[in-house]
């Protein structure tokens, strides 16, 4: 595919994304921090001689030239920028399958501090979003009313990544399958041995450049709601019941024993999960997320052995 292609689909995305932006309004002055270059200073105030005294003025003397357009932050979302890369990701994908190009456009885009930026990859520079305001008129000194363009800016704090990994952690997190032994149902007298199949830590990454963030969701404790008011709570995934214990009549470590015949109104057995969620930084900081909690129930039963005497 030719040069001039693949440059002509590179100015459809930016007239696309260009169109995203240019309905967001001028952020206020509150939206523009320390940080970021300072907005063009106003006309300077005017002395005019009128009637052999001097008056202040705002307004330019009449020949003078109008003033250079300015430059604001137009507002932003999260859900802005995902539809910036998305639009990039359709584009990649329809040079990749379409022209089968190994070339691509190589800008990520995200929310902070309430404006769009991107990471450019080829530049391998942060950017931030700005756009033109030329003061009513179509444009000014080669600039048009409403132009788009991006100027470096500092790295964010990779916090920003957390809300990705977060969210990619928590749609993976389940219930492990319970292993409960006797499975389905048990005699009463007969001992318990209460877990669930182990399973790893579940971990999620999400980078920017060189930032990156990465949050890991570990099994702290399982519960099980036996079905008759009382519940059993153990560490990590409980014991499941090993070979060497499959003829044994106590309970496990983490187990149970039905008594009564009260016990034999249980039907299900509920257990419930919960998992500690911490992160870690490319800067080094780690913290920690209130934990996941999921729950299920499974059918059970209980059982009584009825003996039949002699005699």
């Amino acid at each position: 595919m030719s040069a001039t292609v693949v440059k002509r689909l590179i100015l459809v995305t930016t007239a696309v994304v260009g169109a995203l932006g240019a309905t967001a309004t001028p952020s206020s002055a509150d939206e523009i921090d320390s940080d970021r270059p300072p907005p063009p200073e106003p006309p300077p105030t005017v002395v005019a001689t009128v009637s052999n005294f001097e008056q202040e003025t705002d307004e330019p003397p009449p020949d003078a030239p109008p003033p250079p357009c300015s430059w604001y932050y137009p507002a932003s979302s999260e859900e802005e920028a995902d539809i910036h890369n998305r639009v990039t990701e359709i584009v990649n994908e329809t040079l990749q399958v379409v022209f089968f190009e190994s070339r691509r456009i190589t800008v990520t885009y995200y929310y902070a501090e309430g404006v769009l930026n991107r990471w450019n990859e080829s530049d391998g520079e942060f950017e931030w979003r700005i756009k033109a305001d030329c003061h009513g008129d179509k444009s000014r000194y080669g600039v048009a009313d409403g132009e788009i363009d991006y100027t470096s800016t500092a790295p964010p704090d990779p916090s920003i990544l957390l809300r990705r990994t977060t969210v990619a952690v928590t749609e993976e997190i389940d219930v492990p399958p319970p292993a409960i032994n006797p499975a389905g149902a048990a005699a009463i007298n007969l001992g318990l041995w209460l877990g669930v199949e182990p399973i790893p830590p579940v971990v999620a990454e999400a980078t920017l450049g060189p930032l990156w963030a990465r949050t890991t969701a570990t099994l702290a404790s399982t519960s099980f709601d036996l079905g008759n008011g009382e519940t059993v709570t153990c560490a990590g995934n409980g014991t499941p019941i090993p070979e060497s214990q499959l003829d044994t009549l106590d309970a496990g470590p983490c187990g149970y024993t039905y008594t009564t015949t009260d016990d034999l109104d249980v039907t299900e057995i509920g257990v419930t999960v919960t998992w500690h969620v911490t992160w870690e930084l490319s800067n080094g900081r780690t913290g920690r997320e209130p934990d996941i909690v999921v729950t299920t129930t499974i059918p059970y039963e209980v059982y009584e052995i009825q003996t039949v005497g002699t005699g």
